[in-house]
């Protein structure tokens, strides 16, 4: 990954001490040996823990929202994306056809 723009910003990160008494390293590689795209374990690497009590509120925000799609029956792939800073060039166009949603979601009963 070759453009920081795109990695998220981390407000008051802990202090290194902290991350390592929580094993940070170990677990963020755990998570990003987890993801199908380039793009999303740079992602995932770029990912220190934060004293930023707004920020972590809304992480877990974001987190409660996809485990309760998760838990509805949705499901979402990311397979496939890449890196816009590797290439000036787009790949050959491998996109789902309009009519397939690329986030799915079962109807609520």
């Amino acid at each position: 990954m070759n453009s920081p723009e795109l990695l998220p910003i981390i407000p008051s990160p802990l202090r290194e001490a902290s991350a390592a008494a929580l094993e940070w390293p170990r677990l963020r590689e755990y998570i990003a040996g987890r993801t199908f795209s380039s793009l999303g374990r740079a992602w995932i690497l770029a990912l220190e823990p934060c004293a930023d009590l707004a920020w972590i509120d809304q992480q877990q925000q974001r987190t409660a929202e996809l485990r309760a799609m998760l838990t509805r029956g949705g499901s979402f792939e990311f397979r496939g994306l890449f890196d816009p800073t590797l290439s000036s060039t787009k790949p050959a166009s491998k996109a789902l056809p309009s009519s397939q949603p690329r986030f799915a979601t079962s109807s609520p009963s």
